[in-house]
């Protein structure tokens, strides 16, 4: 879990180097990014807990849960907007 979320860190510097580099930060944005940093966190102190709670097993099954919701939902958000850019 820790290479995955330091995987994930390391992205998101990237990520945000560059969209500053290139302009795409307004006010809103970045007030929103600092908003949501503090429940980000907490997720991820959250899984860490839940993780020393668990059987190997149920973690397991639990991340590829929320992973599938998360997809599906991506999924579903790409699709209905692709429609009704079409549309």
């Amino acid at each position: 879990m820790f290479a995955i979320s330091l995987t994930f860190m390391l992205m998101s510097i990237i990520r945000v180097g560059a969209l500053a580099v290139l302009g795409e930060y307004t006010l809103a944005v970045v007030g929103l990014g600092l908003g949501l940093a503090l429940p980000a966190w907490a997720g991820q102190r959250l899984g860490f807990w839940l993780q020393g709670r668990l059987s190997a097993t149920a973690f397991q099954r639990l991340i590829l849960v929320a992973l599938l919701a998360a997809s599906a939902n991506l999924l579903y958000r790409g699709i209905t907007q692709g429609i009704a850019a079409l549309g």
